[in-house]
């Protein structure tokens, strides 16, 4: 019996391959369904159909929200890494009166926050000059001081853990996804 299991787990990474073609290529049916009652569209295509069908925000509205976006999650990742190695730090030189090494520094991600923000203050002058009404610029403007705010508040001065900081950026990630909605929507294409 036991060899059967080991049989059957050498063989899934060879199978599971051909399973997912064979599931692609064949959406499979509630046993409650006849062919007749197949529906036309499979999930994926319906999901493909009411992304298209949402408007799409404009070329200068992506570009600022991307471009921001991700200057801010490559300064978070290494606020977070520089966490992870202080923890490691910590955790090797407990109880030690003199501990040999160098605790981690943070000044790659002081670099990293400073050269972001003048990304950030960039594209938006970019950006606003672009805006048409008082409603995107509002919008614009909204969630350049968010997104500030929130890049510079990535480091704190007192210590926390990684587990702390995560929950601290689902918040801040939450109040951007907001804000970026209301740009987008206030900027449709």
């Amino acid at each position: 019996m036991n060899s059967r299991i080991w049989l059957l787990l050498a063989a899934l990474p060879l199978a599971w391959p051909v399973l997912a073609q064979n599931a692609a290529q064949s959406p499979a049916q509630t046993p409650a369904q006849t062919p007749a009652q197949t529906p036309a569209q499979t999930p994926a295509q319906a999901q493909t159909a009411a992304v298209k069908s949402e408007p799409a925000p404009s070329a200068a509205v992506s570009r600022f929200v991307m471009g921001t976006r991700l200057g801010y999650i490559t300064c978070s990742d290494k606020y977070k890494s520089y966490l992870e190695k202080w923890e490691l730090y910590a955790l090797v030189t407990e109880g030690q009166r003199d501990p040999k090494g160098t605790p981690p520094s943070d000044a790659e991600v002081s670099d990293c926050v400073h050269q972001t923000a003048l990304r950030g203050n960039a594209l938006y002058k970019d950006a606003v000059k672009g805006a048409t009404t008082p409603k995107v610029k509002a919008a614009y403007g909204d969630y350049m001081t968010a997104w500030d705010t929130a890049l510079k508040g990535i480091r704190r001065s007192e210590r926390e853990s990684v587990e702390q900081y995560r929950k601290r950026q689902k918040a801040v990630e939450d109040k951007l996804n907001d804000l970026q909605a209301r740009l987008e929507a206030a900027s449709p294409g």
